[in-house]
């Protein structure tokens, strides 16, 4: 089921995400991988492979945001969320989001290993500036990815993801049901 939600955080945070990575897409291609790796069929396997990491991440992220695993259409009768799993739609996204960062930093150093000195005074500082950003915006990314897999780990015993924790007592619209009702072993 295609869901949207006009909700503006997540209309700003899905903007920015696909900023952040098309801004990470310019830095590897334009002033990672060509300036350093132009010549060779290196540089040209290491754009085609970031750039389909990118792809499978955005093909992912918009299956999980349009398929909203958070929304549960109710049902008039009663109410069964037996069969849901927040965090199953996401696990491909984080998986890709934590394949680029890596791969984001690694042609980082790659690239500074290989042209440590740059082209031009002018092409240097953009390099060294594209690359603290670039390096800073994987970081974050990768720490997501763990804290969001740290929160899936957490989930596995028990069931209850600590969100669903904190909405159980003040929940007033709906009870929320207790996923180890319907548990048998």
């Amino acid at each position: 089921m295609v869901v949207f939600r006009g909700d503006p955080c997540g209309i700003i945070c899905v903007l920015i995400t696909y900023g952040a990575v098309v801004y990470a897409d310019y830095v590897v291609v334009r002033q990672l991988v060509l300036p350093t790796m132009s010549a060779t069929l290196w540089g040209a396997f290491n754009i085609v492979a970031f750039n389909l990491v990118v792809f499978l991440m955005l093909v992912a992220h918009v299956r999980a945001v349009f398929s909203d695993p958070g929304i549960v259409p109710l049902p008039k009768t009663s109410l069964d969320f037996s069969d849901i799993h927040s965090g199953k739609k996401m696990d491909k996204f984080l998986f890709y989001v934590g394949v680029s960062s890596l791969y984001a930093v690694s042609l980082v150093i790659l690239a500074w290993i290989l042209d440590p000195k740059g082209k031009s005074a002018e092409s240097q500082h953009a390099r060294i500036m594209h690359s603290i950003i670039l390096t800073v915006e994987s970081v974050l990314f990768g720490l997501f990815v763990i804290a969001i897999g740290c929160d899936q780990v957490r989930v596995l015993p028990s069931s209850r993801s600590p969100v669903y924790n904190w909405l159980w007592p003040f929940s007033t619209t709906h009870v929320l049901p207790d996923p180890l009702d319907d548990y048998t072993v």
